[in-house]
């Protein structure tokens, strides 16, 4: 068997039309042997019993001895050249010995006993194929008795070559075997292209999956051959997309991460230097520059967090669900978070009812979306400002809203705040109140991965409203 697929589907296109259309062959040829066998000895048969009823008058006064041999022999002879030349009529009497016949080499008066005679004795039709006697070709013989009354007075022993009936099934086994030659080369002609349909595409795929192994991650199949194939090729194509996507995101977030590692890092050696080497005589500018230290500490922190949490999502490590009622989780964060506001002399407000209806959600990451949410409000509102916590029923979800009264997101900045590493205002310094980026961003891929959507409302100087929902779960039967 071909080891490759090309050479199987060919070998197992032309086993199958082998198998088939030599059977078929093998069945027809001797049925059309036999076919044309039956013909030419019926056509024989019959006239045998025609010349027996033509040349019955002519044999009965040969019986009699009413006629001169050289009478019947006469008869005989026209009666041949009428029909055809290649006939040989032989004429026997009722003892079956030989009276006349069309050719000179048939003796008279020797008996003839071969199987057709015999069986127009007892009243059978029998043909007989076999090598003659006289001439030593094949010939057909056949014979037929000839009747006056009811009395038996003769035989007629008609005999045809076998030559141009082996022709004829010649000629039509030849036309048989061309038609099945056709029909092959047809089937592997066929079986060519077809085989080339379906593993052309396949061996250019392997040539791109190759080169996407490679590094290459911009190539794409076409969409060619069967469907199966090209929805292959359409699976590789989507599978290079996200893959590039992926390796694109993740050189971006390894870049971008270590550029936000490396900020702080820096200003915390610098001034670790200060502390060292210039004011080691200055108490108060100590204290302030360690407790600098602690805030990039603490930012550090937070982007050591975020980042692996964005790492853990990445890779698809998905804790399982929970379907619980989230007042108790937002009544306990809205505790939480309570001194941050009060620090930073916020105005913080909760409008959660005692219960909500259930969702099926991950408790620990709805956590992380809210906190972040809170977090970044109170980071962009000015001291003084309002924070609201809301959440309720609409419709079939549950939505959880955080609005605050500051800046707002301009216009330029609103498709991008869900961006890894996006900051709106480039003129924060890095600092824990600038944040890494990566918050939003955290947010809006826990909130996707908990099968909920997120969506902001805002405008410049009139602040923003984040609206998290979540569908209610429903018990199925």
């Amino acid at each position: 068997m071909p080891r490759s697929l090309k050479g199987r589907l060919i070998a197992t296109y032309l086993f199958l039309i082998l198998v088939s259309v030599g059977g078929m062959a093998g069945w027809i040829a001797p049925q059309l042997r036999r076919s044309i066998e039956e013909k030419t000895e019926h056509e024989l048969e019959i006239e045998a019993h025609l010349a027996a009823i033509v040349l019955r008058e002519a044999i009965e006064k040969e019986s009699e001895g009413k006629a001169q041999p050289a009478d019947l022999t006469q008869t005989l002879e026209s009666y041949a050249k009428a029909f055809n030349s290649q006939l040989r009529i032989t004429v026997l009497n009722a003892d079956l010995a030989i009276l006349s016949s069309t050719d000179a080499q048939v003796r008279a008066g020797h008996e003839d006993r071969h199987p057709e005679i015999l069986a127009a004795l007892q009243g059978r039709e029998k043909h007989d194929i076999r090598l003659d006697e006289y001439s030593g070709q094949e010939r057909i013989f056949t014979a037929a008795p000839v009747v006056e009354g009811e009395k038996v007075i003769g035989f007629v022993q008609l005999s045809y070559p076998a030559a141009p009936m082996w022709l004829e099934i010649s000629r039509a086994w030849l036309t048989l075997f061309g038609m099945i030659g056709i029909v092959i080369f047809g089937t592997l002609g066929a079986s060519l292209w077809l085989a080339r349909q379906i593993t052309a595409p396949l061996e250019e795929l392997t040539a791109l999956t190759q080169q996407l192994a490679a590094g290459d991650l911009s190539r794409r199949a076409p969409l060619r051959g069967p469907q199966e194939v090209q929805r292959l090729a359409q699976a590789f194509n989507e599978m290079s997309e996200r893959l590039e996507r992926l390796m694109q995101r993740q050189r971006d977030f390894v870049a971008n991460a270590a550029h936000e590692l490396r900020s702080p890092l820096t200003s915390m050696r610098l001034r670790l230097d200060l502390i060292l080497n210039q004011i080691q005589e200055d108490p108060q500018v100590q204290r302030q520059y360690l407790e600098q230290l602690l805030e990039e500490i603490e930012r550090l922190r937070k982007t050591s967090d975020q980042l692996l949490m964005l790492s853990s999502v990445d890779e698809g490590n998905r804790i399982p669900p929970e379907v619980i009622d989230l007042s108790p989780l937002l009544y306990e964060l809205s505790d939480e978070m309570a001194p941050l506001f009060h620090a930073r002399r916020h105005q913080f407000t909760v409008e959660v009812p005692p219960h909500l209806p259930t969702v099926r959600v991950n408790p620990e990451q709805v956590r992380i979306i809210v906190r972040n949410l809170l977090d970044n409000a109170a980071k962009y509102t000015q001291p003084g400002g309002f924070i609201e916590l809301r959440a309720e029923a609409e419709g079939r979800q549950v939505v959880i809203s955080v609005r605050d009264n500051g800046p707002g997101i301009s216009e330029e900045t609103l498709p991008h705040i869900f961006d890894r590493f996006y900051r709106g205002d480039k003129s924060r310094s890095r600092t824990a109140e600038s944040g890494s980026g990566l918050g939003l961003s955290l947010v809006k891929e826990l909130v996707v991965l908990n099968q909920g959507t997120i969506e902001v409302q805002t405008a410049p100087g009139k602040g923003s409203t984040f609206m998290v929902r979540f569908p209610i779960w429903e018990k199925r039967a």
